[in-house]
């Protein structure tokens, strides 16, 4: 009997990490390392988790991915979202393995009137979305085998997010302001996985946009959060800088995925139905 193809989950205990691991036990055995199991700025670290797991596939869900956080520690956002994943690549092409880059919107300003396709040149705002970057050029210039799946606006299971944010907001506050001028597409990690499931079974390499179908504001989400929680609690649409943060955003972060559409024939879930799908999961009541 041939050998199951093994992936190896970086960064395993976070939001993305941990549906990965459940996702993709029906077709990979899996694996997974975390902090402190792991450094991904040490190489030393990286090939010895390489050598212990034998992946054909590396994930990397791993990244310093509090926005505003890295505006005050610019040095810690490159070493883990810029420096690390070259170091991982590096490793993975001398084990022979396909690495998984996870990347963002951030990497765009944000200013384009259409939906950004991989091509687009990019030119990001904050320090997170620099790092971001220089993960992906740093994976691409060792020149192994890759794919890099940019995302946008990702909620999921066991992590922080706007999902569970505003959940818990439409609980405590008497009324919320949101935002509506900023536009993306809500993605959960459930349908994160599922176009990359999709882009490996077609061995698909390269860039790639990973985002739900269809688009809306930060306000639009917050509503369909709330109609699907059945809450009263009023919200208000607000300018973007009504809320000033120390990382600016980028206005549009809208992403084309008509590429992966052509080249793997999956067609991606619209943003409502992977809240439904992602509400009924998440609060579904216990027997």
């Amino acid at each position: 009997m041939d050998r199951r193809s093994r992936m190896l989950v970086l960064g395993c205990r976070g939001m993305l990490g941990t549906t990965a691991l459940r996702h993709f036990a029906a077709r990979y055995e899996m694996s997974g390392r975390d902090l402190p199991e792991i450094d991904i700025t040490q190489p030393a670290s990286i090939e010895e988790a390489l050598r212990d797991e034998s992946p054909d596939v590396v994930l990397n869900c791993a990244a310093y991915t509090a926005v505003d956080d890295c505006e005050s520690q610019p040095e810690r956002a490159d070493s883990i979202n810029g420096v690390a994943p070259g170091l991982i690549a590096k490793a993975c092409d001398a084990a022979g393995a396909l690495l998984v880059q996870i990347s963002t919107d951030y990497v765009f300003d944000g200013r384009q009137q259409r939906p950004y396709i991989e091509s687009d040149a990019t030119g990001p705002l904050s320090v997170y979305g620099r790092s971001k970057l220089r993960g992906e050029q740093e994976v691409r210039a060792v020149g192994g085998a890759h794919l890099i799946a940019r995302t946008a606006w990702l909620y999921g299971p066991g992590g922080r997010n706007f999902v569970e944010t505003i959940s818990r907001l439409l609980t405590t506050q008497p009324a919320l302001r949101i935002v509506d001028d900023q536009h993306g597409s809500p993605t959960s990690t459930f349908e994160l996985c599922r176009q990359i499931e999709a882009l490996l079974a077609t061995s698909c390499r390269g860039t790639y946009h990973t985002v739900c179908d269809g688009t809306c504001s930060w306000y639009d989400f917050a509503l369909a959060i709330a109609a699907a929680r059945q809450s009263e609690t009023p919200i208000a649409p607000c300018s973007t800088g009504a809320f000033p943060r120390p990382a600016p955003r980028p206005a549009s972060s809208r992403l084309s995925t008509e590429k992966l559409q052509r080249d793997t024939d999956y067609r991606p879930t619209h943003w409502r139905a992977a809240l439904t799908e992602y509400m009924e999961e998440r609060w579904r009541p216990s027997s």
